[in-house]
């Protein structure tokens, strides 16, 4: 793998923060990519065609600058990556001047180039990480060729994992960074690594958590709600997370279904849901919004003036339907609150009071949130 010419001219950027001379970097056709010196950029360095050959520093001065075109007194170093040249570094200057830190400048150059070279690797695993989590989680059944890929990835398919969706608006700064963050939170959360951390897309992350022990699923929603608390630190917004697992180990599309379910029903109240804790709110989020709105004007909206109505029927429910407590926590006698009541059904022509009614309130409630 070669240095691209943005990354060369970084790397010329940084080690001119270091020292004072002008600085080259040569790709492996003898050409000038980045230089200090806007003129010599795209020129052809011949020098450097020696360093490619020997694999050796090659000192230029007044005994070689004659027979070497499109050259500078300095020094010109090989950067080796993995036993293999990747680019040249050179060093305008006198050879005796600049000599005390050219080792120190190739070796900095080399660190620099070493870690780009790993981030450009993890992003092509991470990349391979991603198709195969869409392959699996799409699939109704698991082969063994699936299973075998997974292990080439080391992705080990015959553990119990949970699946989780978490869904976080990045930043308008920064957003690469926002990602960093957030993966290193899921990890110290969750460092073993059979857990798998993924981006799904737009403001979307995947999560695969190995849940093995009955104390691993105990300590699951706790550590999940610090591991959200830990990444909304990086985001604009309130970052949600749901949670499904599916009753086989194997295929998760059962799984990534019921996560994406829940997080579809998460509020600004309830950030953090598991698909096996739901139960009304599955049965609204399927509700349509024309159905929302012909039901809520048909049981609300003649209250919607009424606040204090509207607030009697909160605490009502909130109290469950229990008078002394609903006039209590309101401050208001219970006459009062059984005028309130009759008011509702007055306005409404359905009865808080009873069963049917208490549950067409109770839904409309919920739909208004």
């Amino acid at each position: 793998m070669n240095v691209n010419t943005a990354l060369a001219e970084n790397i010329v950027e940084e080690v001119k923060r270091v020292i004072k001379e002008d600085v080259i970097f040569i790709d492996d056709t003898s050409t000038i990519i980045a230089s200090t010196d806007p003129s010599r950029k795209g020129t052809l360095h011949e020098g450097a065609q020696l360093v490619l050959r020997t694999k050796q520093k090659l000192y230029i001065d007044d005994s070689n600058m004659g027979t070497l075109k499109g050259v500078k007194q300095g020094i010109t170093m090989p950067l080796i990556n993995h036993g293999s040249v990747v680019g040249i570094i050179g060093i305008t200057g006198a050879p005796e001047k600049v000599e005390a830190f050219a080792e120190l400048t190739r070796r900095l150059t080399e660190l620099m180039i070493h870690e780009a070279f790993l981030l450009e690797e993890q992003k092509w695993q991470d990349r391979s990480v991603e198709v195969f989590f869409n392959e699996w989680i799409r699939s109704e059944s698991v082969d063994q060729e699936l299973m075998n890929h997974g292990m080439r990835l080391g992705i080990p398919l015959d553990r119990p994992y949970v699946c989780c969706l978490v869904e976080a608006k990045e930043p308008k700064n920064q957003p690469a960074q926002a990602e960093r963050y957030t993966r290193s939170a899921f990890h110290s959360c969750f460092p073993r690594k059979e857990n798998f951390f993924v981006r799904w897309g737009e403001d979307l992350f995947l999560l695969m958590i190995e849940i093995s022990t009955p104390q691993q699923r105990k300590e699951l929603p706790g550590k999940l709600e610090s591991c959200r608390k830990e990444m909304e630190k990086q985001y604009d917004g309130l970052v949600r997370i749901g949670i499904g697992s599916s009753r086989d180990n194997i295929v998760m599309e059962e799984a990534y279904k019921n996560a994406k379910k829940a997080l579809q029903v998460t509020t600004e109240a309830k950030l953090l849901i598991f698909y096996e804790d739901l139960s009304i709110d599955l049965v609204l989020s399927d509700v349509s919004d024309e159905a929302r709105n012909t039901f809520l004007t048909r049981v609300i909206e003649p209250l919607q003036r009424k606040k204090e109505l509207v607030e009697t029927l909160e605490v009502y429910l909130q109290c469950n339907q229990s008078v002394k407590e609903t006039s209590a926590m309101m401050h208001i006698h219970i006459n009062t609150l059984h005028y309130r009541l009759k008011q509702i059904k007055e306005c409404t022509g359905i009865d808080p009071r009873t069963t049917e009614g208490i549950v067409a309130f109770y839904l409309a409630l919920e739909f208004l949130k």
